[in-house]
């Protein structure tokens, strides 16, 4: 036999499928989800080639772990309305972003302009690319971190992969309930991830904020500067633009 691949019901395939569960996920037509096809040599020697599905639940996993899952589906670049200028500016920026790998990528600005749709559609693409991510919604992750400060396993547990991943999606940074203010415990929260984060140019930030970069030096000069500084060449300022979930 020579470069033939076995088809799934081969005899390894065979033993060891019922020990596979199957993944709701994905199902995969090629190794039947035991993960690893059987091949041959030009001499005819049997041996196991790993799977391409591997690729692909590995995709499946890191996107369940992004919490992005949901988001991806509605919030896309090729959904994304470009009826004015400035939205096609937005969008020629994220695609040189996701296309360059490098630095910040930051939305500022207005209720409703759009900052999460392509902040979501950068993060995915990301993903996409390999990219381990990791995406968090400030008003809920804040509360649960500063909660867990006096508790030094869980507080780690809970920050330490937002300093750590490849990729780091931070939607609405300081937002939190209505009429609430960031406090002294929220610059912290932020200083301790975004620094870690500002000293390793290997890591991908994105974040969307309502705050304007101007607002952001005002809250605390240390995190907004970082933001500023690793942002340049991708910084989106939405202020004064038009909330596009009231449009008719």
């Amino acid at each position: 036999m020579t470069n033939q691949q076995e088809p799934v019901n081969g005899i390894y395939t065979q033993i060891f499928n019922p020990l596979r569960k199957p993944l709701s996920a994905y199902n995969c037509p090629v190794c039947g989800n035991v993960g690893f096809i059987e091949k041959y040599s030009p001499t005819g020697e049997m041996y196991m080639q790993e799977c391409s599905c591997k690729s692909i639940r590995k995709n499946l996993r890191m996107l369940d772990r992004s919490g992005l899952r949901e988001m991806i589906k509605l919030y896309r670049l090729d959904n994304w309305q470009s009826v004015d200028e400035w939205q096609h500016t937005a969008k020629a920026l994220a695609e040189n972003y996701i296309a360059k790998q490098n630095g910040w990528f930051v939305a500022v600005g207005a209720k409703g302009s759009g900052k999460t749709h392509l902040c979501t559609a950068v993060a995915s693409s990301l993903l996409a690319h390999g990219h381990d991510t990791l995406y968090v919604l400030w008003r809920n992750f804040a509360p649960r971190a500063k909660a867990a400060v006096n508790n030094c396993d869980f507080y780690n547990s809970i920050v330490s992969p937002l300093t750590k991943v490849s990729v780091l999606y931070v939607d609405d940074l300081f937002k939190m309930g209505k009429g609430e203010q960031p406090t002294v415990a929220d610059v912290n929260l932020a200083f301790e991830i975004l620094n870690e984060r500002y000293l390793d140019p290997t890591k991908l930030t994105i974040i969307s904020t309502e705050f304007n970069f101007s607002e952001l030096l005002n809250i605390d000069e240390a995190v907004g500067s970082r933001i500023y500084e690793r942002s340049k060449g991708y910084r989106l300022d939405f202020t004064g633009k038009p909330n596009w979930r009231l449009r008719e």
